[in-house]
Formats: structure tokens, C-alpha cells, sequence
């Protein structure tokens, strides 16, 4: 089986479908993605499709809703986690500064501030709320 995003037209992940290998033809990736896209338009309607792996052996994460599809890196992306952060050639999201190489805390992005915010490790107990 194989697995297809359905992209809106900002290339935004709405929906992934199914597709039996009885579907997917033979032969080589796009062979297999053109066949998989026809049976996905024929099931579900026009649209864009692409293909996804849930071992994310290509094409960066496995495809979910509201993931975006990159057709510059053919990858699919996680949200831009903050303003600032920018896309590097792998389909990750870097932050304008590293984060600090502590292992004795959390680190926690600022956006406003721009920097690391260094919280202990574990967090207090009192932090936590119980009901």
C-alpha cells in the first residue's frame, strides 16, 4: 500500500488517502506516484497529490494535515514553529541563534526577546497543577 497527500493550493496537506499496490503500477517512484495520483483523483476528486512514506525514507516527514509540501526541496514540512526561524535544505526550521548546549536545563524559544530561555531540569514539581 501507499500512502497520498491531497495539497490545497498553497500546497498544504488536507487529506491523506490510501492506495492498494494493486493501484500503484510497478516499476520505478514516478511510475508508481502517477499511477497511485490517478487512482487517488479517481476516489476523491481532482486535486493535487503527492506521495508520502511513513518511514519518512524520502520526501522528509510523512505526510499530515496541515504539514506543507516544499516543491523546491520535494519535502514536506512541519509549521514554521516561529516568525523568525528560517528553512534549511534538509526541510528543518533553524532558529536565528543556537540554542545553548546545556544538558543540566530546558531551553525554551523567546520570539519576542529572540533568545533561549534556560528553565531547570526537571522542572519543579510545583509548576505542576493537579486536580
Amino acid at each position: 500500500m501507499a500512502y497520498f497527500a491531497r495539497l490545497d493550493d498553497n500546497n498544504i496537506v488536507t487529506g491523506v488517502f490510501i492506495v492498494g499496490d494493486e493501484h500503484c503500477g510497478g516499476g520505478n517512484f514516478l511510475a508508481r506516484e502517477q499511477a497511485g495520483m490517478a487512482r487517488c483523483i479517481e476516489e476523491n476528486g481532482p486535486g493535487t497529490y503527492k506521495i508520502t512514506c511513513k518511514q519518512n525514507r524520502f520526501r522528509g516527514h510523512f505526510a499530515g494535515i496541515g504539514l506543507m509540501y516544499d516543491e523546491n526541496l520535494d519535502r514536506f514540512i512541519v509549521p514554521q514553529p516561529f516568525a523568525s526561524w528560517t528553512l534549511n535544505e534538509q526541510g528543518s526550521w533553524n532558529p536565528p541563534i543556537d540554542m545553548p548546549n546545556d544538558a543540566t536545563k530546558r531551553h525554551i524559544w523567546n520570539e519576542d526577546t529572540q533568545e533561549w530561555i534556560s528553565v531547570p531540569w526537571p522542572l519543579h514539581p510545583d509548576l505542576f497543577m493537579f486536580g
